[in-house]
């Protein structure tokens, strides 16, 4: 393996086990800079593993290369921390999904904060100018606008989707039968893994027929 490299990598606190996984499609050892200097500053967007940095100090950290990937890097991501999960491993990744922020549960505290600056930024504005820029938005988005909009973006999906349906296995469709027997249509594998704690690439060898069955999940005929 390479530092050199992109690919799939944890930053390991020795001290209490605790890892934080993640994956870049450049240079693996460039992303481990970023995060020194992120958490040297204080600023690094993690709050546990910032925390952890400033208490156990620098020297309790490593940097671990777990594989070089050059395509799917953030399929090969989500695997580990599925994995890592499995087998009862504390992680400080907050998003359950390597792929987004969704499911993320914000602190209290910072939910509260949000919406304390929110209200004092409404608030400050008089009736008048919250009815101005109400117009303001009337008019800007007309209904041909947001029409046109739409179109463009559902236009964008769709080329983004035909591009990487020829580059990444994990596009579908697919179609497996369940444990139950029911049969499943897949489009985009690894959200449909996700969701029933699969592994991605053994699915896939199961579609191509290299394997019988993953916990129970077998392909259709």
């Amino acid at each position: 393996m390479k530092m050199s490299d992109p690919g799939v990598y944890m930053i390991l606190n020795i001290v209490n086990g605790t890892r934080y996984v993640g994956g870049t499609p450049r240079s693996l050892g460039r992303r481990w800079a970023e995060h020194k200097c992120k958490l040297r500053k204080g600023t690094n967007g993690n709050p546990s593993l910032q925390q952890d940095w400033d208490e156990y100090s620098e020297d309790a950290f490593c940097f671990v290369m777990i594989e070089n990937v050059f395509e799917d890097v953030h399929e090969r991501e989500q695997y580990w921390i599925d994995r890592f999960k499995e087998n009862g491993i504390p992680l400080y990744n907050r998003c359950p999904s390597a792929f987004s922020h969704a499911g993320l549960i914000m602190p209290a505290e910072s939910v509260e904060r949000g919406a304390r600056n929110n209200s004092r930024t409404r608030a400050a504005w008089s009736k008048e100018r919250q009815r101005q820029f109400s117009e303001t938005l009337k008019r800007a988005w007309t209904p041909t606008r947001r029409a046109r909009k739409s179109k463009q973006i559902k236009q964008s999906w769709e080329v983004d989707r035909q591009r990487m349906i020829g580059k990444r296995r994990y596009y579908g469709p697919y179609s497996f039968r369940s444990p139950s027997g029911e049969i499943v249509e897949v489009e985009h594998l690894s959200n449909f893994c996700s969701q029933y704690d699969l592994d991605p690439s053994a699915m896939v060898k199961v579609h191509r027929g290299i394997r019988p069955s993953h916990k129970k999940w077998t392909k259709t005929p």
